[in-house]
């Protein structure tokens, strides 16, 4: 549980670190942009609408992200406090489980809130430079659209990995609890 707990603590910590640097990226930079910025990218990667120059525009995907984030906090709270509110597909093995060993699971459950905090924050940090470069640089994301559209792939493998983690630590706490009971006797 204590490598668990460490885990989280530090993935807290960079969760924090993103949203305070990508809220100080944009304010810093909001104060150098034109007048007008991109809205919206076609496929292949170029600017397609146009709006003027507005604190919403402009901090619309840092909002977004300092929005699920906090949503993400508190159902990884929750979660802490209530762990059979996972919705897992071993949800009965998590039921039989005692209070102790189902912390151990809510504990990895809160691991998923928060990178998939962190997803979302690089993800609208990357949405953020889209918009920049757009606005001072119409031509840019046509030479490479393919590699705009990696990366939330790339993105989601972090999520999915700790997803599976999940599982796999309720495997293993179901498994060493099944473990330690006496066998039932056959009549």
């Amino acid at each position: 549980m204590d490598r668990i707990a460490t885990m989280l603590q530090n993935l807290r910590r960079l969760q924090l670190l993103l949203a305070v640097l990508l809220v100080l990226g944009v304010s810093l930079l909001s104060m150098r942009l034109p007048a007008s910025m991109p809205l919206h990218f076609n496929v292949a990667g170029g600017v397609d609408r146009w709006t003027d120059h507005r604190v919403l525009a402009w901090f619309g995907p840092t909002l977004i992200a300092l929005g699920v984030n906090a949503l993400l906090l508190l159902l990884a709270e929750l979660v802490a406090r209530y762990p059979l509110l996972i919705n897992l597909p071993d949800k009965s093995h998590l039921r039989e489980l005692p209070a102790n060993r189902q912390a151990v699971v809510g504990a990895s459950a809160r691991i998923v809130f928060v990178v998939t905090g962190i997803g979302v924050t690089l993800l609208m940090a990357i949405v953020q430079l889209m918009q920049i470069l757009g606005a001072t640089d119409a031509t840019w994301a046509s030479s490479s659209p393919l590699a705009m559209l990696a990366v939330p792939i790339v993105l989601t493998v972090p999520l999915l990995l700790a997803v599976l983690r999940v599982q796999s630590v309720l495997s293993e706490e179901y498994r060493a609890f099944r473990a330690e009971q006496p066998e039932r006797g056959v009549a």
